[in-house]
């Protein structure tokens, strides 16, 4: 029987509905899953069933993606997005919680440690990391624009997702297909405001990613897919030796989507981490 999500959600300084899925008792530990940049909480579905035997997961819609409200002033930054956990935080009045950020999700969960650490007793940062060269961010920012088309059928979108996310399972990119689109009128769309794709062009200045990582003081997982192109080897090793409680961990037969490209990988990789911070036993 699976696990299902229950739904809330609440409103961002300047008025948007960020929405919410929710997973497991509302008690206790509570694990925050960020998305990356045009996905959606629903990446996490799988991952946080299985998380949910142990903690409360939250799992949010940024702004512009999924199910939250778009933003018609078109305020797609990462102060915005930071501003907007900080302030689902203080409305749950979370006490103890683990951020868990993929790409985007993990420069705003630095973001988020660096300005408010309380409460935070550890985070995972998958494939996220001091920004890739300008091409590759130029390749995700024209991939973002391709992709987000009208499509005739869902079974269409599966096709164009399967051309570029090869190392995930006919299933997952189906689960995730079904839950990327919705319907316009003529076919199907993704969720996501296109305009998000604009923070990848913007002047990136990643010096701010290793002042931060030396000021942590809580455990840090960094994981990484192994074939991503997002996150190299090199930089993950530096950011561990710059942490003073840090860990690494590549999981094979992956990219930079490392829950999609590998549920079972990723899962083997942060479960134990994630459970110690938990006080269980693997």
């Amino acid at each position: 029987m699976r696990n299902l999500p229950g739904y809330s959600s609440f409103l961002a300084a300047d008025g948007l509905k960020i929405n919410i899925r929710e997973w497991g008792a509302e008690e206790g530990v509570a694990c925050i899953l960020l998305h990356g940049l045009a996905d959606g909480s629903f990446v996490w579905n799988d991952f946080a069933e299985k998380l949910s035997s142990y903690c409360h997961v939250l799992a949010l819609d940024l702004r512009g993606h999924g199910d939250s409200d778009r933003d018609l002033q078109k305020n797609y930054t990462l102060e915005a997005y930071i501003a907007d956990v900080e302030s689902m935080v203080g409305r749950l009045a979370l006490r103890k919680y683990i951020l868990i950020g993929h790409s985007l999700g993990g420069d705003i969960a630095a973001k988020v440690i660096s300005r408010r650490p309380e409460g935070i007793i550890g985070a995972v940062f998958v494939d996220a990391g001091p920004s890739p060269d300008d091409g590759v961010r130029l390749h995700l920012h024209n991939q973002i624009i391709e992709g987000h088309k009208t499509y005739e059928s869902i079974e269409a979108y599966v096709k164009w997702l399967s051309a570029r996310r090869f190392l995930a399972a006919p299933e997952v990119l189906e689960q995730l297909a079904q839950n990327s689109l919705r319907r316009d009128g003529t076919g199907y769309q993704p969720k996501f405001d296109v305009e998000v794709a604009g923070i990848l062009l913007e002047d990136d200045d990643d010096s701010w990613w290793w002042l931060t990582l030396e000021k942590f003081k809580i455990p840090i997982l960094i994981v990484r897919g192994e074939g991503s192109a997002v996150l190299s080897r090199r930089i993950a090793d530096r950011m561990v030796t710059s942490l003073r409680n840090g860990q690494t961990s590549t999981v094979k037969g992956a990219g930079h989507s490392v829950m999609d490209d590998n549920p079972a990988g990723f899962s083997e990789a942060v479960m134990p981490f994630l459970l110690s911070l938990l006080g269980r036993v693997v």
